[in-house]
């Protein structure tokens, strides 16, 4: 989610400690109306994969299936506020914690997005899974086309739909880049020393043009719970990740989702997304930043809902929970 920004705080100039900015950000009112984002309570199970990791999975609610797919250094909690509303809106939602996220360990492979994908192929076999629509924020978004990519079988037998939130196909990108490098150092001893610099930093990379301190808080708050060596493995994975040239071999409906305003995964990576699988469509959320999954929380469960129900059959063939 943000890995840079660890590092950003430590740059000699790349950030200003400005307590009239954070005072400023206090003002503004918060999205979730001070609820800590939280999944809804529903199912756990955990999923064995083939080189011994245990991923993580939460269900909650009826009817059709969303998964959702969390981004670096997040975990499924992170999208609580937008699952939510998919549950009072008659979906079921399954949340995955990627591999050395949330309750989820690493296994013998380590972190990639190959490897990642494979996850989300076999927590979809594991669970029994069919007509889904799979959405992934930052990271999450990179596997989900990575499963397009590496599991076509799997993906044609239960994935109904793509939706790809704040996410790129490359990181070959100078911006990504020096992010990645960034994030994969150990920042811990910096944070400490200058947490203002820090909180600045989150609110201008990884949100809108208006940013809400308790928002910055809670990406903090997310951020520290992630283990240092899942922060610097899965950075230094991620920059080698280019599937750009082989968007075009997947063969599903596609949603591409991207904030106005993010500065982490810019708008126009959403849009060499759309251009390249056939057949997507790419929304634009104004002034919205990277995380627009807290941001405008109605306007993407609003487009994930209607995008859902374009490409489902309105088929659930789900088992392994409470055996609804």
């Amino acid at each position: 989610m943000i890995p840079a920004i660890a590092g950003a705080a430590t740059i000699g100039g790349a950030v200003t400690v400005n307590r009239r900015t954070l005072n400023r950000w206090a003002e503004t009112p918060d999205p979730l109306g001070g609820v800590p984002p939280r999944f809804p309570a529903g199912d756990s199970r955990t999923v064995h994969t083939d080189d011994g990791a245990q991923i993580y999975t939460r269900r909650a609610g009826e009817g059709p299936v969303i998964v959702l797919v969390h981004g670096l250094t997040s975990n499924h909690d992170d999208w609580g506020p937008v699952a939510d509303r998919l549950v009072a809106d008659g979906f079921e939602v399954i949340a995955v914690d990627q591999r050395g996220h949330g309750g989820s360990t690493v296994g013998r492979d380590g972190f990639g997005i190959e490897r990642q994908a494979a996850d989300l192929a076999q927590v979809l076999v594991g669970l029994d899974v069919h007509d889904a629509l799979l959405a992934g924020h930052s990271m999450g978004g990179m596997a989900a086309m990575g499963h397009g990519v590496y599991d076509p079988e799997v993906l044609a037998d239960r994935v109904a739909g793509l939706a790809l939130v704040a996410t790129t196909a490359s990181t070959r990108q100078r911006h990504s880049q020096l992010q990645l490098r960034i994030g994969a150092t150990p920042p811990a001893r910096a944070l400490g020393r200058r947490p203002d610099a820090f909180k600045v930093a989150i609110g201008k990379m990884a949100f809108g043009d208006r940013p809400s301190l308790a928002l910055v808080r809670a990406c903090l708050a997310s951020y520290q719970r992630c283990p240092e060596a899942t922060r610097i493995g899965a950075a230094q994975a991620l920059a080698r990740f280019d599937l750009v040239d082989r968007l075009g071999e997947i063969d599903c409906p596609a949603v591409v989702i991207g904030g106005e305003a993010d500065q982490l995964t810019r708008f126009a990576q959403s849009e060499q997304i759309a251009q390249h699988i056939p057949g997507a469509r790419l929304v634009k959320i104004p002034r919205a930043g990277h995380m627009l999954i807290w941001e405008t929380v109605d306007r993407l469960a609003e487009v994930l809902a209607g995008f859902a129900r374009e490409v489902q059959t309105g088929s659930r063939t789900t088992s392994g929970g409470s055996g609804r």
